[in-house]
This record gives C-alpha cells, sequence and structure tokens, in this order.
C-alpha cells in the first residue's frame, strides 16, 4: 500500500483475509503491521469455526490441525476465492507482531455461518 511507515492509528479489514493465499495472509499482515502506529488497533475477520459445516471432511482434517485451509476455483482476490482460517492459525500469522485485544467467533444465524472478529493491537 502506499502509505508512511505508522501511518494509522486504526485498521478495518472486513472480509480480506477470507479471500487469500497462504503466502498473501503474510503479506498483508506484514503490510499492516508496517502501516499502523505502535498502539495502533485494526480489525479483521475471518472464516473460523462457524464455516465447518461448508467445508469438506479433507477440508475439516486440514482445519482440525490449525492449518489454513483455501478453495482456489476462482483467481485470488475474487469473493468465490476463500480461506478458512482456524484460530491456532490467526495466532501464528499475528505472534510478535499484534496482541489480541478481542475475539469474537462467528456463530449460525438463520443457517448462516458469520465470521470471526478479531480486534488487535500493534505491539
Amino acid at each position: 500500500m502506499n502509505y508512511a511507515a505508522s501511518f494509522f492509528d486504526a485498521i478495518i479489514g472486513l472480509s480480506i483475509f477470507t479471500h487469500l493465499s497462504e503466502k498473501n495472509h503474510f503479506a498483508w499482515i506484514d503490510e499492516l503491521y508496517r502501516i499502523i502506529k505502535v498502539g495502533g488497533v485494526i480489525l479483521i475477520t475471518t472464516q473460523g469455526e462457524a464455516y465447518k459445516s461448508r467445508l469438506t471432511s479433507n477440508e475439516k482434517e486440514i482445519f482440525d490441525s490449525g492449518r489454513l485451509v483455501t478453495r482456489k476455483y476462482l483467481k485470488e482476490g475474487n469473493r468465490l476465492y476463500s480461506s478458512f482460517q482456524p484460530q491456532e492459525f490467526i495466532q501464528e500469522l499475528i505472534a510478535g507482531k499484534f496482541q489480541i485485544i478481542e475475539f469474537i467467533p462467528g456463530k449460525m444465524q438463520n443457517g448462516e455461518p458469520s465470521q470471526d472478529n478479531w480486534v488487535l493491537k500493534k505491539y
């Protein structure tokens, strides 16, 4: 992103990580870390445990082992390119960069899953 380092006090990233490869999860978190001020807060959303019912048995095994699940049917970034993030994966992703201020797990609402919400603070 074309922003100076430590430019923002707060960043909201809704449904961004849900459409990225593992490589780009790390690239995006590094960039968010670069552009947020120390003590700054970010809000990101992920497709966590509430989405397990939509996974295949093989995908559930991957998810349950703490690894990212990606469905690469279309070009990365497309809304149909889906990634599913177990809590362990996100904790590894942010390790050494962000502190978890609040984690609000997604839940089923009227038969539809909602995304996990992560409120993170830069060290």
